[in-house]
């Protein structure tokens, strides 16, 4: 009996668990623009989050908002070449909606360039829903993450082709998920709501080796960050059995891990107005190994999730038109190698390699006001579980991206 109850426990834990896709694209409508490519090419005070360095020499006052609209979704195919009702299955459609928010600025100090940047985003979760009928309803039916970041950062230009950067991150996740159980003779349900708090630290970098040269380099290096999550776990459906060996409603609590992200990235002046850019980040999520969930009446399951580190290489670049000065355009592309094996592939976020395309635009309203848009569309690898672990089936999935901003400048 006490190996039945382990067993409908543990549904709780792939949900609980990310995969390597739960890093969510920063949203700021300029990066995004750019494939996330503007290590070294950041402007605005949209550089508090994506490199704190290029804050200093910016004079004044500087507020950047935007809002995005995320796409994703997913279509399961089992693995056993059955047709008809229950051999596929296309995920729920829902939108996620994150936001972000950056505020600098910058002065001079005994003629020494600094500044001091705020930003605020969800640079982790998951919005995952399945239908309740589902053949892997006893895995997952939803998904509901989200990991808030606040950054408040220092920067400084101690020589003229050096600035540097310090920082310091409160992060504070939401997550709620929902898992159907399966008793044989019957059906029940489990919800599972839990938050907490961490912080992390950042440092970052912007180097220009070659004075006459328009050739920049960027680095940015944030460490991981422990969160430690705890709410409540809701029972319905269960039968008295499993009841009384400790599937009942309880406090529940778990560890969650964020990952070590080092940036790295260069960008080139071609011409006036053209400007290059090409970046690599590298995310050190083999600290994620396992996913545990600890419960107040004694049930204690961990599950193995074994992810690898991973890469994202970036391409992009933007481009003021000379014709229409009061208007940039921005491209980019990625490749997102994920650190999730096939063997411990889930539903609660059927994550793959992917490839991604975006462009963008700003248009400066006046001076002192710009407005931003981008789109992003990403083609993951279709991917098939291994293993005896892993719900079985096969995954097609997408993600679309489109990103809305304004930016204002005051000196």
């Amino acid at each position: 009996m006490r190996s039945n109850i382990l067993a409908a426990a543990a549904i709780l834990l792939p949900a609980a668990a990310f995969a390597g896709g739960y890093a969510v694209p920063n949203t700021n409508a300029r990066d995004e623009g750019m494939a996330g490519s503007a290590v070294a090419n950041q402007t605005g005070p949209e550089a508090a989050f994506s490199n704190g360095a290029a804050l200093a020499g910016q004079d004044g006052l500087g507020i950047s908002a935007s809002g995005a609209l995320i796409d994703f979704g997913s279509t399961w195919t089992n693995l056993s070449g059955s047709t008809g009702q229950g051999a596929s299955q296309d995920m729920i459609a829902k939108v996620a909606t994150p936001v972000n928010l950056n505020i600098a600025y910058g002065l001079k100090l005994a003629d020494m360039p600094m500044a001091v940047g705020f930003a605020m985003g969800v640079p982790y979760g998951g919005l995952i829903y399945w239908p309740y009928t589902w053949a892997g309803s006893a895995n997952v039916i939803h998904v509901d993450r989200r990991v808030y970041s606040y950054d408040l950062v220092g920067a400084v230009q101690p020589i003229k082709q050096v600035k540097v950067s310090l920082g310091g991150t409160i992060y504070y996740a939401t997550e709620n998920l929902q898992q159907g159980l399966n008793f044989g003779t019957s059906e029940g349900n489990v919800f599972l709501g839990t938050s907490g708090t961490g912080l992390g630290w950042n440092i970052s970098g912007e180097f220009t080796p070659v004075e006459s040269l328009p050739l920049r380099i960027g680095v940015q290096y944030r460490h991981q960050s422990v969160l430690n999550l705890s709410g409540n776990a809701h029972f319905e459906g269960v039968p008295t059995a499993f009841q009384t060996q400790g599937l009942i409603d309880q406090s529940a609590k778990h560890t969650l891990v964020l990952p070590n992200e080092l940036k790295a990235g260069v960008s080139y002046d071609v011409m006036p107005g053209l400007t290059v850019n090409a970046a690599v980040t590298f995310w050190r999520f083999i600290v994620y190994a396992n996913d545990k969930f600890v419960g107040s009446e004694g049930l204690s399951v961990t599950v193995p999730r074994n992810y690898t580190n991973a890469m994202t290489y970036r391409l992009g670049g933007e481009y003021k038109l000379p014709f229409f000065d009061a208007l940039t355009v921005r491209t980019g592309a990625l490749r997102d190698v994920t650190p999730q094996p096939t063997t411990t592939l889930d539903p609660s976020l059927p994550e793959s390699s992917r490839w991604a395309w975006s462009v963008g635009a700003t248009y400066q309203i006046i001076p002192a006001l710009s407005v931003s848009a981008a789109f992003e569309h990403a083609w993951f690898d279709q991917v098939t579980t291994t293993g005896t672990e892993a719900f079985p089936g096969t995954y097609n999935t997408f993600a679309d991206v489109f990103a809305l901003g304004l930016t204002y400048r005051m000196k």
